[in-house]
């Protein structure tokens, strides 16, 4: 009888903690799925309210590009970390997809990318915690697609 009670104890406790585990929220960081980014919106914003500093970095030296993002993260109340010198909490990422062909018709494609990404050990990146994707016509002059990639970022944090 005493067993039976303490194997009925240990398999609820068992089963309270599985779905505890199903019910915690997910994680910060962003999956790929089918050549998507998925991302958790609460996570992130749990994430940028906590952050204090933000670099930018662009891999095209794209200055008007990095301005923007820097305008960007100041709006955010973030302090502009210099990296490597100063490791940020978080780092926005700008950039543009490779070209994969000649491309035809009115059809859009990908334009742009800003990448966010967690506060990783001194000098790199921590996992990608947010994808914003601009989607537009080829042919869209650069500043517009960034500005247009950054307001698209402002409707989908609030």
């Amino acid at each position: 009888m005493r067993f039976r009670v303490l194997a009925a104890a240990a398999l609820l406790a068992v089963c309270s903690a599985m779905s505890a585990a199903a019910q915690a929220p997910a994680s910060a960081g962003c999956t790929l799925e089918k050549g998507y980014y998925y991302c958790n919106r609460a996570a992130f914003r749990s994430a940028l309210k906590a952050a204090r500093t933000a670099a930018v970095e662009s891999p095209y030296m794209d200055q008007a590009g990095v301005n923007a993002l820097s305008s960007l993260t100041q709006e955010l109340g973030k302090t502009q970390a210099t990296k490597p010198a100063e490791p940020a909490d978080l780092t926005f990422v700008l950039t543009r997809p490779e070209p994969e062909a000649v491309f035809f018709g009115p059809r859009g494609r990908d334009l742009a990318f800003i990448n966010i990404y967690a506060r990783g050990p001194v000098g790199s990146r921590g996992p990608l915690i947010w994808n914003e994707t601009f989607y537009g016509q080829e042919g869209m002059p650069w500043a517009i697609v960034v500005h247009q990639l950054i307001q698209q970022f402002k409707e989908s944090i609030k």
